[in-house]
């Protein structure tokens, strides 16, 4: 049966149009002219019977109609071009994989193991991405993200990396000053929070069988990097997810504190829009990382 498809110049030119929200920056991203942007515009609104944008005196903003139909364009484009570059793959060719990886993951687990990803895939270039929060892949070129999420937002092709464990550790220097035998001591510590998780501690000790009581909080922070080097430097109290922390332990920079631990509803997830999922060099990448989990 033969497809019933609108003019892909006439598409090609929507979809840029759309992206910037300009038919100026269109016309110079396809090296053409504003007007032929307009023109080919026209074109597929007449096509479909709709109205794409709303045309006004210094900018266009898409319609309803238009938002809708945007993400499905630039899916179909996406597909097409990694379609090619799997081609070109097969040809031996050299090809990019796009990470936006949570700081944290990236510099305490990721970044160290790499190495053996390069050796065992050298033509696969890696280009990572620092981003934290709800990935939004239509805005942007990663093909694979790693987030920390609770598991019920791990949606789609999401694929369950680590659950979070976090133990409670210190330093021995910390210890020495803040003698620690019972859970009952933790109540007057200083502790390291997380601003992004505002209720973890209260969450750590009502597990424990406590409810906040006179805790002092020392630095404040974002990313769990942040939070062990504040550790490591004796400032407080800290719960750090368990695999990040594992090079910490064994060398004894840091001390379990009481072998407390607290599993929350987290998870560290691998995630990539549904038209990627299956491509060669995501499933290269995820295929490893699972690897380097159960070693």
């Amino acid at each position: 049966m033969p497809r019933h498809l609108p003019p892909l110049n006439a598409l090609r030119a929507f979809e840029a149009a759309a992206r910037h929200l300009s038919f100026s920056q269109a016309a110079e991203e396809l090296s053409v002219t504003q007007s032929a942007i307009s023109k080919q515009v026209s074109l597929l609104e007449s096509h479909l019977e709709v109205i794409l944008f709303e045309r006004q005196a210094s900018r266009v903003r898409l319609t309803k109609q238009g938002a809708t139909y945007l993400p499905s364009v630039t899916a179909a484009f996406d597909t097409l071009a990694e379609a090619t570059r799997e081609v070109a793959i097969k040809r031996g060719g050299q090809q990019t994989l796009n990470l936006d990886v949570i700081p944290s993951f990236a510099s305490l687990w990721l970044i160290p193991r790499l190495q053996g990803f390069h050796q065992a895939h050298s033509n696969i270039e890696v280009e990572l991405t620092a981003g934290d929060g709800p990935i939004q892949f239509a805005n942007s070129k990663a093909d694979l993200a790693i987030r920390c999420l609770p598991a019920h937002l791990a949606q789609g092709s999401a694929r369950l990396l680590f659950k979070e464990k976090l133990l409670l550790v210190a330093t021995n220097d910390f210890l020495t000053d803040n003698p620690i035998s019972k859970p009952k001591d933790l109540l007057q510590q200083r502790v390291i929070p997380q601003t992004t998780r505002p209720a973890l501690w209260d969450q750590f000790l009502e597990a424990q069988g406590y409810k906040r009581h006179n805790l002092q909080f020392a630095i404040r922070s974002e990313h769990f990097f942040i939070s062990l080097q504040s550790v490591m430097a004796s400032l407080g109290l800290g719960l750090l997810p368990d695999f990040l922390i594992q090079q910490q332990l064994q060398s004894g920079q840091l001390c379990h504190v009481m072998q407390l631990s607290y599993h929350t509803d987290y998870g560290y997830f691998a995630l990539s829009p549904g038209y990627k999922t299956n491509l060669h060099k995501v499933q290269r990448f995820v295929n490893w990382l699972e690897m380097q989990i159960s070693v």
